[in-house]
């Protein structure tokens, strides 16, 4: 299981997408909507397939290898990272600003 999130340039919740197990719950401004799997709710969202394997190591900075896909991973450090789809069309450009994670409170008892 895991969760994405994805917001707009103005912090506005774009997609917030859950996969407890099989399935996916994708949570958008027009409603909650229920997917057999992970991808069909990526392509139900973007209205094309993503590389979610692909982009959760990118994430790691990890290269992966999709036909078709580029990804920039020179600026993680600076918390970005930015992939191409190149074909087939149509193309896509996925532009991510990271969040970091909070650092662990290891003052608490």
């Amino acid at each position: 299981g895991g969760q994405l999130r994805l917001e707009g340039p103005l912090g506005q919740t774009l997609l917030d997408l859950s996969w407890p197990g099989p399935g996916a719950i994708a949570r958008t401004t027009s409603g909650v909507h229920r997917h057999a799997s992970l991808d069909e709710a990526i392509v139900a969202f973007t209205g094309v397939p993503l590389p979610v394997a692909a982009l959760f190591a990118w994430l790691r900075g990890r290269p992966a290898a999709v036909t078709g896909w580029e990804a920039e991973l020179d600026r993680l450090s600076e918390v970005r990272l930015l992939a191409r789809r190149v074909e087939p069309a149509p193309g896509l450009e996925l532009r991510l600003l990271l969040e970091r994670a909070p650092a662990p409170d290891n003052d608490r008892p």
